[in-house]
């Protein structure tokens, strides 16, 4: 999955508005994409650490994928073109 996400991005890392906000989520979702596979690749899972009782497990590589897809949401939410 990480392997795609980053040939995806060198596909259309042209066509991407130059914000710091589509740039800062994409570099959150790839880096987090990236912490998972190689913790997957090196330990053979993902080490899951932080854990509140009340809501899933999760790791900072998660942190980065959900913060990284929020911005790129609200990016496109809110520059919505009507071309």
């Amino acid at each position: 999955m990480a392997l795609a996400l980053f040939l995806l991005y060198g596909l259309f890392r042209k066509k991407l508005p130059a914000t710091p906000w589509v740039y800062g989520g994409a570099g959150l979702l790839l880096g987090g994409a990236l912490g998972n596979a190689l913790d997957r690749t090196l330990r053979g899972a993902v080490t899951d650490f932080f854990d509140f009782r009340i809501w899933p497990v999760f790791n900072v590589a998660d942190i980065g994928i959900v913060v990284g897809v929020a911005l790129l949401l609200w990016y496109s939410w809110t520059h919505i073109s009507d071309k």
